[in-house]
């Protein structure tokens, strides 16, 4: 099953990821959950929406799948770290893709 975008403007979109278990993307329903969480439960400036407009760190980012979701729904800029030079590399061809390597 492709790995993809829940929402926002990159909506459906599908990201590389690799074929072994050693990176492990977020999963649809995790990131759906929590960036549902960041829009509705009033963490944000005037108790609003928390990723528009907001600088996201992605730390073990492995795909960047939490980062690309972010950047989809509105937030300004993402970092994505991982310690796997081979994660990384995908999260690049992400970006890429996605035309986001200006923001990520």
């Amino acid at each position: 099953m492709p790995l993809r975008l829940v929402a926002g403007r990159h909506r459906g979109r599908a990201l590389a990821a690799p074929p072994d278990r050693a990176t492990r993307p977020t999963g649809e329903r995790v990131r759906e959950a929590v960036f549902n969480i960041l829009a509705h439960a009033g963490y944000g400036p005037d108790e609003g929406d928390a990723v528009t407009g907001a600088v996201v760190l992605d730390a073990f980012a492995g795909t960047g799948a939490l980062a690309f979701e972010a950047l989809s729904r509105g937030a300004a800029e993402a970092w994505l770290f991982d310690s796997s030079a081979a994660a990384l590399g995908f999260a690049r061809k992400n970006a890429e893709t996605l035309g986001e390597t200006a923001r990520a």
